[in-house]
C-alpha cells in the first residue's frame, strides 16, 4: 500500500497524550512546541513492516503533503495507525508517545534526533534495549509520580549530544 493510499485524520486524542507527557515529563519533553505538531491518525491498512507510531518532519515528503492538506504551518507529524494503535495497552501507547515525542530535534525546526544509544538510550536504560516487543510496561500517567527516566544526555555547543 503506497502512502498516497492512506487518510490522514487529525486526532485531538494523541494531542491530549502527548500535552499529557510533555507536562508530566518536562525535563525529557519540554523543549517541544506543541504547536508546530500535526497529530494524525492514520486510516488505512498498515503495511507489515511499518510502525504502528512515526514522526517525521518536513523534509519528508509525506510529511510535506499531509501538512499542505492539513496545517501548512507545522513543522512535524506524529501519526499513528489508528487500527493497531486502539489494540495497545494504555501505557504501551504511552511508552510509544513518549518515544515519537522525544524524537524531536531540539530546535523544533522540522528535524529528528537521531534514534541511536545516545539519543533513546533513556528509554532503553529505563526499560531496556526489547521494550516494543513487551506489552507489559509500566504507566507513564497513573503512577502517583512522575516514573525516574534517567535525565536526557546535555546537548554541546558543536549540536553534539554527548553525556557528560
Amino acid at each position: 500500500m503506497a502512502k498516497s493510499d492512506v487518510t490522514y485524520q487529525e486526532s485531538v486524542n494523541l494531542y491530549a497524550l502527548a500535552r499529557q507527557l510533555q507536562e508530566r515529563y518536562y525535563l525529557h519533553l519540554g523543549y517541544i512546541d506543541m504547536d508546530v505538531i500535526f497529530f494524525a491518525e492514520k486510516i488505512g491498512e498498515k503495511p507489515v513492516k511499518a510502525s504502528v507510531i512515526e514522526t517525521s518532519g518536513v523534509r519528508s515528503p509525506w510529511v510535506r503533503q499531509v501538512l499542505s492538506q492539513n496545517s501548512s504551518h507545522k513543522r512535524y507529524c506524529v501519526a499513528a495507525w489508528s487500527g493497531e494503535w486502539s489494540k495497545l495497552p494504555y501505557p504501551k501507547q504511552e511508552w510509544m508517545m513518549f518515544d515519537a515525542l522525544y524524537s524531536i530535534g531540539v530546535t523544533n525546526d522540522g528535524k529528528l534526533r537521531s534514534k541511536d544509544v545516545l539519543e533513546h538510550g533513556i528509554i532503553a536504560d529505563f526499560l531496556g534495549v526489547y521494550w516494543r516487543g513487551e506489552d507489559d510496561v509500566p504507566s507513564l500517567l497513573s503512577s502517583e509520580d512522575p516514573l525516574p527516566i534517567p535525565p536526557p544526555p546535555i546537548e554541546h555547543d558543536e549540536g553534539s549530544t554527548i553525556a557528560d
